[in-house]
């Protein structure tokens, strides 16, 4: 058998639990960092910190 059967497949042990907060914290740095990314992906809290892209810029 390849899971072992004491623990169920819903059990997260510690090392899997500090990978997911890292990847959990990665995404947010990630959508922060990258408002109009976030936007693109359905998140709308950082509408506010996108830069309006206008002729007066360039």
């Amino acid at each position: 058998m390849l899971q072992n059967e004491k623990e169920s497949p819903l059990e997260i042990d510690e090392n899997q639990k500090v990978f997911l907060d890292f990847l959990e914290a990665d995404w947010e740095k990630t959508l922060t960092n990258n408002p109009l990314f976030a936007t693109y992906t359905g998140d709308k809290r950082f509408n506010d910190k996108i830069n309006p892209n206008t002729i007066d810029q360039f």
